[in-house]
Protein backbone atom coordinates (compact mmCIF):
# COMPACT_ATOMS: atom_id res chain seq x y z
CA UNK A 1 0.00 0.00 0.00
CA UNK A 2 2.94 2.33 0.70
CA UNK A 3 4.37 1.64 -2.78
CA UNK A 4 0.90 2.17 -4.34
CA UNK A 5 0.57 5.52 -2.49
CA UNK A 6 3.92 6.62 -3.93
CA UNK A 7 2.73 5.63 -7.44
CA UNK A 8 -0.44 7.70 -7.02
CA UNK A 9 1.57 10.75 -5.97
CA UNK A 10 3.60 10.27 -9.18
CA UNK A 11 0.43 10.35 -11.28
CA UNK A 12 -0.32 6.63 -11.68
CA UNK A 13 -3.95 6.30 -10.60
CA UNK A 14 -4.08 2.54 -11.28
CA UNK A 15 -1.37 1.10 -9.02
CA UNK A 16 -1.14 -2.63 -8.45
CA UNK A 17 -2.16 -3.35 -4.86
CA UNK A 18 -2.15 -7.13 -5.23
CA UNK A 19 -5.03 -9.42 -4.39
CA UNK A 20 -7.67 -8.05 -2.02
CA UNK A 21 -7.52 -9.88 1.31
CA UNK A 22 -10.59 -10.78 3.41
CA UNK A 23 -9.55 -9.02 6.62
CA UNK A 24 -9.22 -5.39 7.75
CA UNK A 25 -6.40 -4.85 5.23
CA UNK A 26 -8.86 -5.90 2.51
CA UNK A 27 -11.27 -3.19 3.67
CA UNK A 28 -8.40 -0.70 3.49
CA UNK A 29 -7.52 -1.93 -0.02
CA UNK A 30 -11.12 -1.47 -1.19
CA UNK A 31 -11.27 2.06 0.22
CA UNK A 32 -7.89 2.75 -1.34
CA UNK A 33 -9.15 1.61 -4.77
CA UNK A 34 -12.27 3.74 -4.38
CA UNK A 35 -10.09 6.74 -3.52
CA UNK A 36 -7.81 6.16 -6.52
CA UNK A 37 -10.87 5.89 -8.78
CA UNK A 38 -12.20 9.21 -7.48
CA UNK A 39 -8.78 10.83 -7.95
CA UNK A 40 -8.56 9.48 -11.50
CA UNK A 41 -12.04 10.82 -12.35
CA UNK A 42 -11.17 14.24 -10.91
CA UNK A 43 -7.90 14.33 -12.85
CA UNK A 44 -9.67 13.42 -16.11
CA UNK A 45 -12.40 16.02 -15.50
CA UNK A 46 -9.80 18.73 -14.84
CA UNK A 47 -7.85 17.73 -17.94
CA UNK A 48 -11.02 17.89 -20.07
CA UNK A 49 -11.91 21.32 -18.64
CA UNK A 50 -8.38 22.56 -19.32
CA UNK A 51 -8.56 21.32 -22.92
CA UNK A 52 -11.88 23.10 -23.40
CA UNK A 53 -10.43 26.33 -21.99
CA UNK A 54 -7.38 26.03 -24.21
CA UNK A 55 -9.56 25.41 -27.27
CA UNK A 56 -11.71 28.45 -26.42
CA UNK A 57 -8.62 30.61 -25.97
CA UNK A 58 -7.22 29.50 -29.31
CA UNK A 59 -10.57 30.15 -30.96
CA UNK A 60 -10.75 33.64 -29.47
CA UNK A 61 -7.22 34.36 -30.65
CA UNK A 62 -8.16 33.26 -34.18
CA UNK A 63 -11.29 35.41 -34.19
CA UNK A 64 -9.21 38.33 -32.92
CA UNK A 65 -6.66 37.91 -35.72
CA UNK A 66 -9.46 37.69 -38.28
CA UNK A 67 -11.13 40.81 -36.88
CA UNK A 68 -7.84 42.71 -36.99
CA UNK A 69 -7.24 41.68 -40.61
CA UNK A 70 -10.76 42.61 -41.70
CA UNK A 71 -10.55 45.93 -39.86
CA UNK A 72 -7.25 46.76 -41.55
CA UNK A 73 -8.59 45.90 -45.01
CA UNK A 74 -11.73 48.00 -44.49
CA UNK A 75 -9.88 50.94 -43.01
CA UNK A 76 -7.79 51.63 -46.11
CA UNK A 77 -10.68 52.27 -48.54
CA UNK A 78 -12.60 54.10 -45.81
CA UNK A 79 -9.77 56.56 -45.45
CA UNK A 80 -9.84 57.24 -49.18
CA UNK A 81 -13.63 57.75 -49.22
CA UNK A 82 -13.48 60.09 -46.25
CA UNK A 83 -10.53 62.07 -47.62
CA UNK A 84 -12.11 62.60 -51.03
CA UNK A 85 -15.47 63.47 -49.49
CA UNK A 86 -13.86 66.18 -47.34
CA UNK A 87 -11.90 67.48 -50.33
CA UNK A 88 -15.09 67.83 -52.36
CA UNK A 89 -16.88 69.45 -49.41
CA UNK A 90 -14.27 72.25 -49.47
CA UNK A 91 -15.64 73.41 -52.80
CA UNK A 92 -17.77 76.56 -52.54
CA UNK A 93 -19.85 75.92 -55.67
CA UNK A 94 -21.70 72.82 -54.44
CA UNK A 95 -25.50 72.87 -54.43
CA UNK A 96 -27.00 72.48 -50.94
CA UNK A 97 -28.51 69.07 -51.77
CA UNK A 98 -25.15 67.71 -52.94
CA UNK A 99 -23.40 69.18 -49.89
CA UNK A 100 -25.96 67.54 -47.62
CA UNK A 101 -25.48 64.18 -49.36
CA UNK A 102 -21.69 64.47 -49.05
CA UNK A 103 -22.00 65.31 -45.36
CA UNK A 104 -24.14 62.19 -44.95
CA UNK A 105 -21.44 60.17 -46.72
CA UNK A 106 -18.79 61.63 -44.40
CA UNK A 107 -20.91 60.93 -41.28
CA UNK A 108 -21.67 57.36 -42.28
CA UNK A 109 -18.04 56.73 -43.23
CA UNK A 110 -17.06 57.93 -39.76
CA UNK A 111 -19.68 55.57 -38.34
CA UNK A 112 -18.14 52.65 -40.22
CA UNK A 113 -14.72 53.77 -39.02
CA UNK A 114 -15.98 53.53 -35.41
CA UNK A 115 -17.29 50.03 -36.13
CA UNK A 116 -13.88 49.09 -37.51
CA UNK A 117 -12.25 50.54 -34.40
CA UNK A 118 -14.58 48.38 -32.30
CA UNK A 119 -13.41 45.35 -34.29
CA UNK A 120 -9.81 46.27 -33.60
CA UNK A 121 -10.57 46.83 -29.92
CA UNK A 122 -12.22 43.41 -29.82
CA UNK A 123 -9.22 41.79 -31.49
CA UNK A 124 -6.94 43.40 -28.92
CA UNK A 125 -9.35 42.56 -26.07
CA UNK A 126 -9.36 46.17 -24.89
CA UNK A 127 -11.84 47.44 -22.36
CA UNK A 128 -15.20 48.47 -23.80
CA UNK A 129 -16.25 52.01 -22.91
CA UNK A 130 -19.98 52.61 -23.29
CA UNK A 131 -20.91 56.12 -24.33
CA UNK A 132 -24.10 58.13 -24.30
CA UNK A 133 -25.78 58.92 -27.58
CA UNK A 134 -28.46 61.39 -28.55
CA UNK A 135 -31.23 59.02 -29.62
CA UNK A 136 -33.20 61.76 -31.39
CA UNK A 137 -30.19 62.71 -33.49
CA UNK A 138 -29.55 59.04 -34.35
CA UNK A 139 -33.17 58.60 -35.46
CA UNK A 140 -33.03 61.80 -37.53
CA UNK A 141 -29.88 60.56 -39.29
CA UNK A 142 -31.51 57.20 -39.94
CA UNK A 143 -34.60 58.88 -41.39
CA UNK A 144 -32.40 61.00 -43.69
CA UNK A 145 -30.62 57.85 -44.91
CA UNK A 146 -33.94 56.13 -45.57
CA UNK A 147 -35.24 59.21 -47.40
CA UNK A 148 -32.18 59.17 -49.64
CA UNK A 149 -32.64 55.48 -50.36
CA UNK A 150 -36.33 56.05 -51.11
CA UNK A 151 -35.48 58.90 -53.52
CA UNK A 152 -32.99 56.72 -55.35
CA UNK A 153 -35.51 53.88 -55.46
CA UNK A 154 -38.27 56.04 -56.93
CA UNK A 155 -35.91 57.77 -59.43
CA UNK A 156 -34.60 54.49 -60.85
CA UNK A 157 -37.73 52.40 -60.40
CA UNK A 158 -38.36 49.13 -58.57
CA UNK A 159 -37.14 46.95 -61.46
CA UNK A 160 -33.53 47.98 -60.83
CA UNK A 161 -33.70 46.95 -57.17
CA UNK A 162 -33.79 43.16 -56.64
CA UNK A 163 -34.80 43.56 -52.98
CA UNK A 164 -37.74 45.81 -53.85
CA UNK A 165 -40.12 42.86 -54.07
CA UNK A 166 -39.32 41.73 -50.52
Amino acid sequence: MIRASAEISSGNFSPDIGPISRDDIGQLQKKFLKMTGALKEREERQRAESEICLFQSEKQASVGKLAAGVAHEINNPLTAVLTFTHLILRRKDLPDEVRSDLETIAEQTERVRKIVKSLLDFSRQTEIRPERINLNRLIQKSVRLMENQALIFFRTGPASHPKASI
